[in-house]
């Protein structure tokens, strides 16, 4: 178990010569998106621990360490500031945006590091030991490195979700957009039922006369 304090992390950002793709970005954003619409009070202790390692990964870009006690996300990422945090998040998603249509998040006192890598060059880094705070910045900046615009985002057209997030890829005017394969293969089954109800009602009842006279012929052969 390490409790000392972890260097400074990759930057959040790279420079524009190290480039990962705009999908990248959209991945670790759309991790924030859910978690903005996350129902937090049924999650059990483990589904609570992944919570906390889905939303490292969306900060930091690396896996987290559990066991390190000296991270400062596993210091300050506590119920109370994660509920703070998606608060001041969903609001800022859903009806934040002024007369201009920009939001503003309240920040608190910030450090600010400045590392060095031999591939990337100098960066900096801005942490803070109120998570809400950290979890603002890296939504901010990831909005910015996706390089999308609000038209990009969509409500997932599953009615049993309605997730806000952004497709990794344009979707087509007037197709729905779908957060996830089980959403998009849950309504691809419900337009194949209405479009073959009647065919599929007469093979089942089909499969199911099958049975019978199956059973039934099991049934008199043993009474023999």
């Amino acid at each position: 178990m390490t409790d000392k304090p972890t260097p400074m992390r990759a930057p959040l950002v790279p420079p524009r010569s190290y480039k990962l793709g705009d999908t990248y970005w959209i991945k670790r954003l759309n991790t924030l998106l859910r978690f903005a619409d996350e129902d937090l009070g049924v999650l059990t202790d483990d589904a609570w621990e992944e919570l906390l390692d889905q939303l490292y990964e969306s900060i930091y870009g690396a896996k987290r360490d559990r066991a390190n006690k000296g991270d400062i996300f596993n210091k300050t990422a506590n119920r109370k500031s994660i509920r703070e945090a998606q608060r001041g998040l969903a609001h800022a998603i859903k009806k934040g945006a002024d007369e201009y249509g920009d939001v503003r998040l309240e920040l608190a006192k910030q450090r600010m590091g400045i590392g060095h890598d031999e591939s990337l060059g100098f960066y900096h880094l801005l942490e803070s030991d109120h998570l809400p705070t950290t979890i603002y910045g890296t939504f901010a900046i990831l909005l910015e490195a996706s390089c999308i615009r609000r038209s990009d985002a969509h409500n997932c057209a599953n009615d049993k979700c309605g997730r806000y997030f952004v497709p990794l890829r344009k979707v087509p005017e007037k197709k729905p957009a779908y957060c996830s394969t089980k959403c998009a293969n849950r309504m691809a089954a419900i337009r194949y039922r209405k479009a073959h109800g009647p065919k599929l009602k007469a093979r089942e009842r089909d499969r199911s006369k099958k049975r019978y006279m199956k059973k039934s012929l099991s049934r008199n052969r043993s009474l023999r």
